[in-house]
């Protein structure tokens, strides 16, 4: 899993925009609330957030478009936060198994 997301950090640090120090926010206690939802990944340590302080709708149309280009190379195994119902653009999270097939494929193109 690291091995994607640390992947995924890189290219969003060189293609949208320089991430600081302090930028990225991964491992959470499991809350009542984020049971049954995409932040639960946050506690198993299969996702990550980058600014999560920034508010709601803040990247730009060019920024969304790239994002967009960077998560066609994991090939469905990262899924994104700002296209949820309930959008939060710093979300981004492992959408398979570390055994499926295509997230062993992609990690084995990100290590290379």
């Amino acid at each position: 899993m690291n091995i994607v997301l640390s992947d995924l950090v890189c290219q969003m640090h060189y293609r949208v925009k320089d991430i600081r120090l302090g930028e990225i926010s991964g491992w959470k206690d499991m809350t009542e609330a984020a049971i049954q939802t995409p932040y639960s990944n946050l506690s198993s340590g299969t996702a990550l957030q980058i600014r999560p302080s920034m508010p709601l709708d803040s990247c730009f149309a060019y920024e969304i478009q790239i994002i967009e280009e960077v998560l066609k190379d994991y090939e469905g195994v990262v899924f994104w936060g700002g296209v949820m119902d309930k959008k939060d653009e710093s979300l981004f999270y492992i959408n398979t198994s570390p055994n499926d097939p295509l997230f062993i494929k992609v990690a084995e193109k990100v290590r290379v």
